[in-house]
């Protein structure tokens, strides 16, 4: 009888305890940073899996990550390459427009070269050059790899 007590009041703890998961994270600096380190992994898991051509892999990782960290920069980022790698560019697109628009999003560099390149291979052009020609950071080796791009795949797009 105890021993039936005891189970059934640790059941009801531990329901209740997932049950309120979400209210013992909310407002605790330690908790949310925990989760955020946790995002961080299956983020850069994903792109491991992306950069192996394991793209279902990398694709679930940053689901998983986003289950965390709904605004994820590299999770969003990382699903719009998976999207376009598995030759979805309608999902690509909407990811990188939802990442750039993100916070911290269009400061991100590499994100702008791979959001304007996309731009630029599905006959956006002007909007692939805008978004390189308004890049935050002019440094010379950004400002080469810029031109780079602008030559490589935004001109070869303009004649399609």
């Amino acid at each position: 009888m105890t021993r039936r007590f005891v189970m059934a009041l640790m059941i009801c703890m531990l329901s209740s305890a997932c049950s309120n998961q979400n209210l013992l994270i909310s407002g605790n600096p330690a908790a949310e940073n925990h989760l955020r380190q946790r995002a961080d992994v299956h983020a850069a898991l994903a792109l491991a899996y992306l950069n192996q051509g394991q793209t279902e892999a990398g694709r679930v990782e940053a689901q998983r990550a986003l289950a965390l960290a709904p605004e994820h920069r590299d999770a969003l980022h990382t699903l719009a390459l998976t999207a376009l790698a598995q030759g979805d560019a309608g999902a690509a697109r909407r990811y990188f427009e939802q990442v750039f628009n993100a916070t911290g999003g269009a400061d991100d560099f590499t994100l702008r070269l791979n959001y304007a390149r996309f731009l630029c291979e599905h006959q956006d052009v002007s909007a692939g050059r805008a978004l390189l020609e308004h890049a935050p950071d002019q440094s010379p080796e950004n400002a080469l790899r810029i031109q780079q791009l602008l030559n490589e795949h935004c001109a070869m797009n303009l004649s399609k």
